[in-house]
């Protein structure tokens, strides 16, 4: 089978950087050794965009995306594609393990790069593909990473596997070729130079073929979230405004938080003073225990009580209390008579026998009524 190659390039993003903690943790997930930070060289490439080429060829979006998803652990090579007549075909120097797609504005990428985007008609958003790879520190290949540092070795190409397919206007004019979402990215390889001007992105593509994708049967497809989401909710999503929405929700929780918290304090103390009320309406009574042991003791008994069950046996007691020291208040409780009312009801349930001790549950009526 006769194989297609085809290299486009992009300028290579800064130079050698110090190897963080979350760089390290993704290196080790491909190596069979753990590796220091000192054992390893990395640096990020602008690998592939979406505009055209010398060629006056481009990368569809999707395929960019499934690009950043199959570039990760795969071979980066420093003497050309392996695949083609000018590589030695052997095993890479390196591996790229954290591969993604960014959009951006054409003068962001001019910012960038230096070079104007040459984007199709209705495309306003550049999408480039970026990615980072480690090479070991050996001897053997000290000249190549001080010659990457220099930026003599400057450009990168992707070698890939897409359908290609031609893109044609209204009149049936052929405009430009596009390769197509489903693809795989088999490797990135330092080259010479490649068909983009000023060397602003890069491709390697093999066994092209101009013809649709068809998925296998049983083969798992990707699900786009983002649009899957946009659907749910009835309106088109994109990463800036998913992030936004996702943004405002944060949001929204942190105040109905922060919101429960203020109403959960409020209840807080509304407990306690119920069981305060308790406490000293029925110590008024000599229903509750005065010495303070007990006392303490009760207190952390009722205070487990439902909402319900303490105002009714704080309402309970404080109509005892007002009969038996009118003198006392100086104000009408609210709804004397639904007060009087249960406390009837309650004496009904289980008439008292003399004082007793609220801190055995079985002595206290509210309770038994809820057993029987």
């Amino acid at each position: 089978m006769n194989k297609i190659f085809k290299t486009l390039t992009l300028k290579a993003l800064g130079t050698g950087h110090v190897v963080s903690d979350e760089q390290l943790v993704k290196i080790n997930q491909y190596t069979l050794k753990d590796v220091s930070a000192d054992d390893v060289y990395v640096r990020s490439f602008l690998i592939a965009h979406n505009f055209l080429d010398r060629d006056n060829e481009r990368f569809n979006e999707e395929l960019l995306d499934d690009f950043a998803k199959t570039l990760h652990g795969k071979g980066f090579f420093v003497e050309g594609h392996p695949s083609s007549w000018s590589g030695k075909g052997g095993p890479g120097e390196g591996l790229f393990f954290d591969v993604s797609t960014e959009n951006m504005s054409p003068e962001e990428f001019k910012s960038l790069t230096g070079e104007e985007p040459n984007l199709p008609e209705g495309i306003e958003t550049v999408k480039v593909l970026s990615g980072w790879a480690y090479v070991l520190k050996l001897e053997s290949n000290s000249d190549t990473l001080k010659k990457i540092d220099a930026g003599i070795y400057r450009y990168i190409s992707v070698g890939f596997n897409a359908p290609r397919t031609i893109v044609i206007d209204a009149k049936g004019n052929e405009m430009y070729g596009e390769y197509q979402v489903h693809g795989e990215a088999l490797e990135a390889s330092l080259c010479w130079l490649g068909a983009q001007p000023g060397a602003s992105a890069m491709k390697a593509c093999t066994n092209c073929k101009n013809k649709n994708h068809k998925k296998e049967e049983g083969e798992k497809m990707d699900i786009d979230i983002l649009k899957l989401l946009g659907e749910k909710l009835g309106k088109e999503l994109t990463e800036d405004n998913a992030i936004k929405m996702v943004t405002d929700l944060l949001a929204e929780k942190d105040q109905t938080i922060k919101e429960l918290k203020a109403h959960a304090a409020d209840g807080k103390a509304y407990r306690t003073h119920l069981v305060d009320e308790v406490i000293r309406f029925g110590t008024m009574i000599d229903d509750v225990t005065s010495e303070p042991d007990k006392q303490k003791e009760y207190f952390d008994f009722i205070t487990t009580w439902p909402i319900e069950q303490l105002k009714m046996q704080k309402d309970k007691y404080e109509v005892s209390a007002r009969k038996q020291f009118p003198d006392t208040f100086t104000f009408e409780p609210k709804d004397e008579n639904s007060r009087i009312e249960q406390e009837e009801k309650a004496k009904a349930k289980k008439p008292s026998k003399g004082k007793k001790d609220y801190t055995n549950p079985c002595n206290n009526e509210l309770i038994n009524t809820s057993w029987e």
